[in-house]
């Protein structure tokens, strides 16, 4: 059996980014807890995969802004530390954070379906994930935009956080890549396809499962020896 938990104890993680994750994985729960038969597959592939989309993030950790030790989620004095962690990280995949993760994916062995889907989750795609309307793609982009360093945020305020986290470096919202009323049309297409409504997500519902979606059981996400 392999959990979640196992997987990011392996990569030695660090608390904030193993919460991101899993909070992630508690909104595609939360969104698709209501959905048709025929969309149970989709909603679990998307929980498999939100639960390793980051895994790469070491690498781009910012240790000199002022959110450094709220992002990692570790006390202040083990800041040393995780520095050391993300330059070995850097050494061994590069800087670039979708390169790393995909490359730590593969070498996790994870289905090359999940992999691509992870690919296809940045915001760099998001015009290409509205127009071809699929499933996966859409909820796993939602489900990332609807939790911020804080937790579990609508999509406004998800909108605010990242523009301001990331002024002038051309990810979500800023440089105008993203404009809000595409993450309002991701919303709607969202709660659509997967019979849910945003107020579905809140953050005492996350957190009611969130040590569920930690321990939870991730041996489909990976090929079979």
């Amino acid at each position: 059996m392999i959990r979640a938990v196992d997987v990011y104890d392996v990569l030695g993680l660090p608390a904030g980014l193993r919460t991101h994750m899993t909070m992630t994985m508690a909104v595609v729960r939360l969104i698709g807890a209501q959905a048709a038969e025929d969309m149970r597959s989709v909603v679990r592939d998307v929980e498999l995969t939100m639960a390793l989309h980051d895994v790469g993030n070491p690498v781009k950790f910012d240790f000199d802004a002022a959110t450094a030790v709220a992002m990692l989620g570790e006390p202040s004095e083990t800041l040393p530390r995780w520095r050391l962690y993300s330059e070995y990280m850097q050494a061994r995949y590069g800087e670039d954070d979708h390169v790393a993760t995909g490359a730590i994916l593969n070498e996790l062995k994870v289905r090359p379906d999940l992999i691509e889907l992870v690919s296809k989750k940045s915001s760099h795609h998001f015009a290409a994930i509205l127009t071809r309307e699929v499933p996966a793609e859409m909820l796993a982009l939602y489900a990332d935009m609807r939790v911020a360093p804080t937790g579990i945020v609508s999509i406004e305020e998800r909108y605010r956080e990242a523009s301001e986290r990331y002024a002038n470096s051309g990810r979500v919202g800023l440089g105008g890549t993203v404009k809000l009323e595409q993450l309002s049309d991701l919303e709607t297409a969202v709660c659509t396809v997967f019979n849910s409504c945003p107020g579905a997500v809140t953050p005492s519902r996350a957190g009611f499962i969130l040590e569920d979606c930690l321990n939870s059981r991730l041996d489909e996400a990976f090929l079979s020896a």
